[in-house]
């Protein structure tokens, strides 16, 4: 029109999370090449503190149930080991499992549905209680980082979300 140009927006979903462009199909791609993964769409998800991350929305296969407690963790590490392998680490995604993933009324992903799903880190019970005071103070201010109900001892803070920018925060908090 008149030789101007008019910006629609991008024609894919690629997103930039902390510097790094990511295509979440390609993510959901590697994930549906697992066994055990019927379906899966990946979404961003933002936490109270303006933090984008990323958050796998996966429908297991028929015959494997939701799973719950151990057996949560060890499909949650089986999906972060295969994508490991598959992806760069910056593009392993937290979990989410559900029955069905969110749709709108004509059929297409409905994403901000999705991003609701709580990941399982959220869900998880914290392994290794904090003992003392101030162990119960560092879980606390790793928790608040990560924007998780809690966090164990022996939970690993980068499998659940954190990153440099947020040891770093978690370091001027303990400071």
């Amino acid at each position: 029109r008149g030789g101007e140009l008019e910006y629609l927006g991008r024609l894919d979903d690629q997103v930039k999370i902390r510097g790094f462009r990511i295509e979440p199909r390609e993510i959901e791609i590697a994930l549906t090449a697992h066994r055990q993964v019927r379906e899966a769409a990946v979404v961003v998800r933002q936490d109270g503190g303006g933090e984008r991350s990323l958050l796998a929305c996966v429908v297991l296969r028929e015959g494997a149930e939701r799973p719950e407690g151990t057996a949560m963790t060890a499909i949650t590490e089986t999906l972060r080991d295969f994508l490991a392998c598959r992806l760069p680490p910056y593009m392993v995604p937290a979990f989410a499992f559900g029955g069905e993933l969110d749709r709108l009324a004509n059929g297409k992903l409905d994403r901000r549905a999705l991003a609701r799903w709580t990941p399982i880190a959220e869900t998880a019970r914290a392994v290794g209680a904090p003992r003392t005071p101030l162990e119960e103070l560092l879980a606390g201010i790793c928790a608040e980082v990560l924007g998780l109900e809690r966090i164990g001892l022996e939970d690993s803070f980068f499998e659940h979300g954190g990153h440099s920018l947020a040891a770093l925060r978690v370091l001027a908090r303990v400071r």
